[in-house]
């Protein structure tokens, strides 16, 4: 079918609409039966990425819809062409790096996912196996041979420069294994976007589209730093790690390679900005393999857009990644870059002896060398951060995840204990994770609200650690309603964040609902403040601390209240605002 029959079939399907638009829900059901998309959700995605939706009438621009989908139906000056059966738009693009091939979602929706649907089955496309293909089952293996370059064969170009106007520099690369089902991979990037509020216009280094898949060779070299893989990093914001159903991305030594790369290599983005690393699957309690309904669901690093601000923000991001297959997460903790496969044995070759350190990169790497132990427990650590909250409510036996977590080298780290661990969570099970917290750390948000079982023990510990975080600029500690901190608690925190005068920059600490505290606390607090000279914002609330005399809130009000330093204080039912220089009166909180 051309797109213009796809128009006029969509058209006759969603009849006239009285306005400019056409009616929404007719044309969802027509999206659906063309094979445009799968559910109504990704139809939404779809109305909604493309900016075809008319306020307030709820209708849908179809122009604005095709043009998104296929570039050239509302370009005259571009012809439709057709090669081996595949509808592909205008002439493309000739873009000579490789790195800067990335494929936009609408490129990927439009064109690769739309194609899936509606060739398959009718072109009877089969696996490397001859078994039959669905549009559900097709992955990068079937696709290349069957979609890929039959489309690509007339200008033996990557698949991006035949669907690109001009050069795609990467937002995101997306480290994968090749057996996941497309249709799968395409909602993890959709929901990726939609939680880190990208726009439509988000772009995706993927191999096999940037790739030219006729001559892999001039885009793939021996020494792994020097291929396209890790220029596209280089330029991107952070990588994105697609996880498939049975972890077997972890078994891959690319995808091990990539991954240590953005963990240990490149930290840092080329304007200086932290490397991101998110790590995106499809619940198996929505449906796997393109069965319907969305399902994709990720682990970001740190918060998103759809985590919201404010005080609820771990909390969100927490109830975000709850669902993400927990067994997917222990699976990586068996990540071992010594066996890992590669489909061509030169490439397993090269990255080990790149990793070790070899001059001889084709040559026979170590068998053992302390740069895979390195690897290996970064990444690790990286896992275990992402599943730490879990295994503590399930109440799993966490020395393996101490060891990894203290070796992970991570610089970021938000745990937020909620569900089942306000009951559950312990103080031996705090102070594990104290000795457990790596020394590279720069930003810590630890919440422990509303967990019960939590006593000044949990504070000692974690007390005891800080003095160690020497790169501690980002501190926050929740302890309000629930856990029993008094004043030793308390007071051996405030000593604990003292060595961190040079560092810390921001400080949180949440003692709300400790009615146990005094005017010990508030001292120890304000000496700490005091010495902290680095120190740029500050929040503390010891709400419902009855015991504290007008007094001790004036001397903690005083220390907090000092040139170039922001700072919110919360003492029983006493608030303070500060703001640089400019102090506001204590106002009466609302009971």
């Amino acid at each position: 079918m051309s797109v213009s029959e796809a128009v006029a079939e969509i058209l006759a399907s969603a009849g006239p609409s009285e306005g400019a638009g056409v009616p929404r829900g007719p044309l969802v059901d027509a999206l659906l039966q063309l094979r445009c998309v799968q559910s109504k959700q990704e139809a939404d995605q779809l109305l909604m990425a493309s900016g075809a939706l008319c306020q307030p009438d709820d209708s849908v621009d179809l122009k604005v819809l095709c043009s998104w989908l296929w570039p050239s139906w509302a370009n005259e000056k571009l012809e439709e062409e057709v090669r081996g059966g595949f509808e592909i738009s205008g002439p493309g693009c000739c873009i000579e790096r490789a790195e800067e091939r990335a494929i936009s979602l609408h490129q990927l929706t439009g064109v690769v996912a739309s194609s899936i649907r509606r060739f398959t089955v009718q072109e009877g496309w089969k696996d490397r196996d001859g078994r039959e293909l669905t549009p559900q089952t097709v992955d990068l293996y079937s696709l290349v041979p069957h979609f890929i370059k039959p489309a690509t064969a007339s200008r033996k170009c990557s698949f991006v420069e035949l669907v690109a106007t001009s050069p795609q520099p990467p937002d995101w690369f997306v480290s994968h294994w090749w057996g996941e089902p497309v249709l799968d991979f395409v909602k993890c990037l959709w929901q990726h976007s939609r939680d880190r509020n990208h726009e439509a216009t988000a772009t995706y280094w993927v191999c096999a589209y940037a790739n030219n898949q006729w001559d892999l060779g001039g885009d793939v070299c021996e020494d792994p730093a020097e291929t396209s893989f890790r220029k596209a990093m280089r330029l991107a914001r952070g990588l994105l790690s697609v996880l498939d159903a049975g972890a077997i991305c972890y078994r891959r030594i690319w995808c091990i390679y990539e991954i240590h790369v953005a963990n240990v290599e490149q930290t840092e983005t080329e304007s200086g900005s932290p490397y991101l690393f998110d790590v995106y699957t499809v619940g198996a309690d929505a449906g796997r393999s393109g069965s319907g309904g969305g399902g994709a669901i990720g682990i970001t690093d740190g918060y998103v857009a759809a985590d919201g601000t404010g005080e609820k923000q771990a909390r969100k991001k927490r109830h975000r990644e709850w669902k993400f297959p927990f067994e997917l997460v222990q699976k990586a903790l068996d990540i071992d870059i010594q066996t890992a496969l590669a489909s061509e044995e030169r490439d397993r070759l090269s990255i080990l002896n790149s990793i070790a350190g070899a001059a001889d990169l084709s040559g026979c790497p170590p068998a053992a060398h302390e740069n895979y132990d390195r690897l290996n427990s970064v990444l690790h650590g990286r896992f275990v951060a992402a599943s730490w909250v879990r295994a503590a409510e399930l109440q799993l036996e966490m020395s393996r995840h101490s060891v990894a977590l203290a070796a992970s080298q991570l610089r970021r780290l938000t745990l937020h204990f909620g569900g089942g661990c306000l009951e559950t969570l312990q103080d031996a099970a705090v102070t594990l994770l104290a000795e457990s917290l790596p020394t590279t750390l720069e930003s810590l948000f630890l919440g422990f609200a509303g967990c019960r079982k939590l006593t000044d023990a949990a504070a000692v510990s974690l007390a005891a650690s800080l003095p160690g975080l020497t790169k501690l600029r980002d501190l926050e500690l929740r302890f309000a309603t629930g856990a029993k901190i008094t004043d030793l608690g308390c007071c051996a925190l405030a000593e604990g964040i003292t060595p961190r005068a040079d560092t810390l920059q921001q400080l949180h600490l949440d003692f709300t609902g400790n009615p146990s505290l005094t005017d010990a606390a508030c001292a120890s607090l304000a000496e700490s403040l005091l010495q902290l000279k680095a120190l740029r914002q500050v929040w503390l609330s010891l709400g419902g601390c009855k015991q504290v005399s007008k007094e001790a809130r004036a001397m903690l009000e005083e220390a907090s209240s000092r040139e170039g330093l922001q700072s919110w204080v919360t003492i029983g039912k006493a608030h303070c605002d500060h703001k640089g220089s400019v102090d506001v009166s204590l106002e009466q909180a609302q009971p």
